[in-house]
């Protein structure tokens, strides 16, 4: 059975120009222990589709579906409950530590306060498993710098205190949201090495939201491609990678840098992503696709399903991409 059930999930804006829609009709499972890699564009819905399960869209938000976590609706909890959840059994690395931490506080409060608020223990057995929890994420000399403020930190060090705080109450689902961003490759590759060891101790599952294929290549079990609110592709990495089946994902790949002895030019995708508030009826895609179809622009058949776990969303036949 898997921990995590997401079924169609819809997810709207309502602003003085009308409805924006983020995420459409947007379905996938996640079982313990394993990383789902959501890719796209900037506005592919990527993030909102979490926020969406966390209960962190604002007011203006209107969202249905259904979202199952370990047998439980977690859409329209009340906030009391929702609370519970959060840190406590999901856990959230957001993209951007230095405007999720706060400034004024050492790192040793927040931190603290994370296990007091969740788990009803001590200050001063909070502060020795915040310690342990930074020592497992590499934080040289903890026991002293547990005690400074986030800016006394580097870029990487900050995303190692967000990881150890979202880890601190020992979660079952991790969504880390484009948690290697603002960070160089090297420390990239650390941080991402970091969270497979994490989550081969803890046994957490793990939603990766990334534009960074390269990241999923090396990181994921699974791939679910978004565009324009939708999910594009679904599939096993490995599957994903050998043998795309839209062609927004063949775009993807053929953007991704490589490095080998054959020199090949990077091919981009023309054009811009959709208006989410004046979207085409057909496929979202339609206007970037090379091999779109007249029917393209006004339908979109339902999802197909071929081979053990993949899916695509697309009117043409597999071997026309």
């Amino acid at each position: 059975m898997a921990m995590l059930e997401v079924s169609n999930l819809e997810v709207a804006f309502d602003t003085p120009d009308g409805a924006l829609q983020a995420v459409r009709g947007l379905s996938y499972q996640l079982e313990a222990g394993r990383t789902l890699g959501i890719v796209g564009e900037s506005g592919a819905g990527k993030s909102q589709g979490v926020f969406a399960l966390m209960g962190l869209l604002p007011d203006n938000a209107r969202v249905s579906g259904e979202v199952m976590f370990e047998g439980e609706s977690l859409l329209n909890l009340p906030e009391k409950r929702m609370n519970q959840i959060r840190a406590a059994r999901i856990g959230m690395i957001f993209q951007d530590p230095m405007t999720s931490l706060n400034p004024f506080m050492k790192v040793s409060d927040q931190l603290i306060e994370v296990l007091v608020q969740h788990k009803g223990i001590s200050r001063k057995q909070a502060l020795q498993e915040s310690l342990q929890m930074l020592d497992a994420v590499r934080i040289p000399e903890a026991r002293n710098r547990i005690h400074c403020y986030p800016h006394e930190f580097s870029g990487g060090m900050r995303q190692r205190v967000m990881i150890a705080m979202s880890l601190l109450c020992r979660p079952r689902l991790l969504i880390a949201d484009e948690p290697t961003t603002a960070l160089d490759v090297t420390v990239q590759a650390q941080v991402m090495d970091l969270l497979r060891e994490l989550q081969q101790e803890f046994n957490t599952a793990i939603i990766l939201i990334t534009h960074d294929l390269g990241v999923v290549a090396g990181s994921c079990d699974q791939t679910l491609v978004m565009y324009g609110g939708q999910m594009m592709e679904f599939a096993s990495t490995r599957d994903l990678f050998r043998e795309p089946a839209h062609p927004y994902t063949k775009g993807l790949m053929g953007a991704i840098p490589r490095i080998d002895e054959q020199m090949e030019e990077l091919v981009t995708i023309p054009g811009n992503p959709p208006n989410l508030m004046n979207l085409p009826p057909g496929c979202p895609f339609c206007d970037r696709c090379p091999v779109a179809e007249p029917r393209c622009y006004h339908e979109l058949d339902p999802p197909e399903r071929f081979g053990a776990e993949h899916i695509r969303v697309c009117n043409l036949p597999r071997e026309a991409i």
